[in-house]
């Protein structure tokens, strides 16, 4: 194997531990949202679901983090994920992805702009050509095209 096939080899193993990355979190927090958890260490006497959100993002403004927010009253709870992408970033055309889980349910609520179903572009740092979508739908169903 010659040393740019190694290196293609690397880029795309890197970018699907990547979308795997993203699969384990997202599953985190709609395991979170179907089970009813509550934040701890906080006051949550009424938790609607669980929001997520990517950063806009391109291939000039490189986001791989995401923020999860309990939706609860008196007052949502943020936790944000820096660097769940190692080598890749999100490519979704500079536009917020928004979208609520909600509680009990798993159904999918999207925030505008967002629309369903909910389809995540992730793309390698090293070559754009190299990325995998991971498409989100309600009651925990994701798709990996």
């Amino acid at each position: 194997m010659s040393i740019a096939g190694v290196v293609t080899f690397n880029q795309i193993q890197g970018n699907e531990d990547d979308t795997k990355s993203v699969l384990t979190e997202l599953r985190r927090v709609y395991s979170q949202a179907t089970g009813v958890s509550y934040p701890r260490g906080v006051v949550c006497n009424n938790l609607s679901g669980y929001q997520v959100t990517i950063p806009a993002s391109s291939s000039t403004n490189k986001q791989s983090s995401i923020t999860v927010t309990a939706l609860c009253s008196p007052a949502s709870v943020v936790e944000t994920r820096t660097a769940v992408l190692k080598s890749s970033y999100f490519n979704n055309n500079n536009t917020e992805v928004n979208f609520i889980i909600k509680t009990g349910s798993g159904q999918l609520q999207a925030v505008a702009p967002t629309t369903l179903p909910i389809n995540l572009n992730i793309v390698s740092n090293n070559s754009a050509t190299t990325l995998k979508v991971v498409e989100v739908r309600d009651f925990g169903v994701f798709n990996i095209q």
